[in-house]
């Protein structure tokens, strides 16, 4: 068990680090300073990370912050933003750009195969016992948060790393409304994880 959550761990830190060092022909790479901020405000980026963190740090270090990683509601929180993230990628992204090489390789990665491998270990392996109803809210707050922080920096900047929270174009109703409705997204898919969880230990 451990040697696959370890596994899956680096797979995702390393695809984060792959799509960093093989950014696409878009990208402007005239600053790197300026590269770094946008590459990182994307969620599949944080998402991956993230489960990076939840996966290895338990494995590696003692602790209070390790025991809190390897919680229940955190091993699900995890679980729930890279379902998302995969979700939106295939239903909304995938078709805007087009890949290659081994960027094509990080990407895959990062947004099909570390979700899925997450999903696998989290039902086999993860502790799922207490999580409930309020645990929705909890895992709501990082959303919420990111969505108004890209806000705040594609009206400072003019980035925003998704075209959907793009207010330059749409206006700020439409990007509210588009907000609204991945809230609602996540709502769903942590009602559903909850509910799988309890199913999983009776």
């Amino acid at each position: 068990m451990k040697w696959f959550r370890g596994w899956i761990g680096v797979l995702a830190a390393g695809c984060v680090v792959l799509q960093y060092l093989t950014p696409p022909i878009e990208a402007d790479t005239s600053s790197p300073l300026i590269y770094t901020i946008r590459y990182f405000s994307f969620f599949t980026i944080q998402s991956n990370l993230f489960a990076a963190l939840v996966l290895l740090v338990p494995l590696i270090r003692r602790g209070r912050f390790a025991q809190w990683l390897d919680s229940a509601g955190v091993r699900a929180a995890a679980l729930l933003y890279l379902a998302v993230t995969g979700l939106i990628y295939f239903a909304l992204l995938r078709h805007t750009w087009d890949p290659q090489g081994l960027t094509y390789v990080a990407d895959r990665g990062l947004h099909y195969v570390v979700p899925c491998l997450v999903a696998l270990e989290w039902w086999f392996f993860a502790a799922k016992r207490g999580l409930s109803r309020p645990h929705l809210m909890r895992w709501a707050m990082f959303p919420i948060a990111y969505f108004c922080v890209i806000l705040i920096q594609g009206a400072i900047s003019g980035f925003y790393p998704y075209p959907f929270f793009n207010a330059a174009q749409l206006g700020y109703g439409q990007v509210l409304l588009a907000g609204v409705a991945l809230l609602g997204v996540f709502m769903v898919l942590g009602a559903i994880i909850i509910r799988v969880a309890r199913l999983r230990v009776g």
